[in-house]
């Protein structure tokens, strides 16, 4: 009997009903027929809800529902969530669909409100953006059956509690690999890289195609075949490729919903999956005040998998970053020349001057790429016009911040040091590009 009050509510169209006939009982005290109306009122409602009720639980309404995900999340993108609900009863339904979402999105408005005829099936879709890595929770669909009356709602549960996992972006990792091959290079954010010379990796002779270099057209076989033949080289394989991301707490900024370490790991997925499919060796360290996540270079059909599981489980430290401990550990793992993505965020020359005696030891070694992150937010802010001494003061400290940046990249650079200086949304494009470049370059 609890359990069946406890799935009952009452719509606003009884409580207006309700509250119409207290108001009559109330001026009938001066109107003696609006007293006799009240009690009409009254009396109605209570037969009309009885009668919503009995419909409500006659055993001919029967729903069910189930939840469709993907087995992961993709951190920062849209994730669609499919609401199969089948409708078997002999008459239509207004139904109102509450679904208890997970902790980490903070949405307690979520209701949606949809009309089924007769023995319909509907699929819902709506979707969520996933802002942090982790275990998002999903408990009880709820549905909240309403009747052609609707004085009555009958709440329907069904139990379908699941815990996803949200990985770094999947999503971005499948569509920059539609770069790979190199036929899909109009996608948004990557550009057509010139290669500089010729891969000394000779694969095979194949037809002629629109776009295809002249120079490398194949005159015997041509001759041969009655039609233009080329000569289609690779690019060089089993070069090492490394992303070392730091994880102190200056990563820890936000930026349009993600910190600075999920932008550095969603890119770092990115870069992993292209190499591997280019037949690069890749691995992985991340660091702060030590270096403790370490995934040596490889191609194999498992490494992605393994860079993909460390790479869910990182998180940001309250220390600062020790580069030397981060340079005297890559001197045991790099045996070999590599080319090295290094996620950091240097708010200042100061900062980067502690660390430049490491960063050029390294790239005399390796070809250390470093990250500098872009802050497009300050870069508004100290543009808008200043309307009084404050504005002043805050754009001409926001406009220093934003020339030291500048800074530190030519200080970079005029070490000879390759470098990316980008906003924090168009990270994975730009060091998609860079990689690109270098591997075109020969300078791998």
């Amino acid at each position: 009997m609890i359990q069946f009050i406890r799935n009952i509510y009452l719509t606003k169209w009884s409580f207006l009903i309700a509250a119409a006939g207290i108001l009559s009982f109330i001026i009938g005290y001066s109107v003696k027929f609006l007293y006799y109306g009240g009690i009409v009122i009254t009396g109605g409602l209570t037969l009309a809800v009885l009668y919503d009720l009995i419909l409500l639980h006659s055993g001919k309404i029967k729903l069910s529902a189930e939840r469709l995900t993907s087995k992961y999340f993709s951190l920062g993108n849209n994730n669609e969530i499919k609401l199969v609900i089948q409708n078997e009863s002999k008459m239509p339904l207004v139904v109102e669909i509450i679904d208890e979402l997970p902790v980490q999105l903070q949405k307690r408005d979520f209701l949606i409100k949809k009309g089924w005829s007769e023995a319909k099936e509907e699929i819902v879709k709506y979707h969520i953006k996933t802002n942090s890595r982790g275990e998002y929770h999903f408990g009880k669909l709820h549905l909240f059956v309403n009747s052609r009356l609707h004085l009555v709602q009958r709440r329907v549960s069904f139990d379908l509690s699941k815990t996803i996992a949200t990985y770094p972006s999947i999503i971005d990792m499948k569509k920059y690999q539609l770069l790979i091959d190199g036929r899909m290079n109009s996608l948004k954010g990557i550009r057509k890289i010139r290669k500089i010379g010729q891969s000394s990796e000779f694969e095979q002779i194949k037809e002629y195609h629109s776009g295809d270099d002249y120079n490398k057209i194949n005159w015997k076989s041509t001759g041969r075949m009655n039609k233009l033949m080329v000569n289609h080289f690779t690019d060089e394989k089993s070069q090492l490729i490394y992303c070392f991301i730091d994880k102190s707490k200056s990563m820890s900024m936000p930026f349009k919903g993600l910190s600075l370490l999920d932008y550095a790991i969603n890119a770092s997925l990115m870069i992993a999956n292209t190499s591997i499919l280019k037949k690069d060796n890749f691995g992985l360290l991340s660091f702060a005040k030590n270096v403790e996540n370490v995934v040596k270079a490889g191609n194999n059909s498992n490494q992605l998998r393994l860079i993909l599981n460390s790479l869910y489980k990182e998180e940001e430290r309250e220390t600062d970053a020790d580069y030397e401990t981060l340079y005297h550990h890559s001197k045991r793992v790099l045996k070999k020349r590599s080319l090295i993505f290094l996620f950091t965020n240097f708010e200042s020359k100061y900062a980067l001057d502690r660390a430049m005696p490491v960063l050029k030891n390294l790239s005399k070694a390796h070809l250390l790429v470093p990250i500098v992150f872009k802050n497009n937010e300050l870069e508004q802010f100290y543009s808008t016009k200043a309307k009084n001494i404050k504005d002043i003061y805050l754009t001409t400290i926001a406009q220093k911040f934003a020339n030291e940046k500048q800074l530190i990249v030519h200080e970079l650079q005029a070490h000879g040091i390759q470098t990316v200086y980008t906003a924090p949304e168009n990270l994975s494009a730009n060091v998609l590009n860079k990689y690109l470049e270098l591997k075109a370059r020969g300078m791998i």
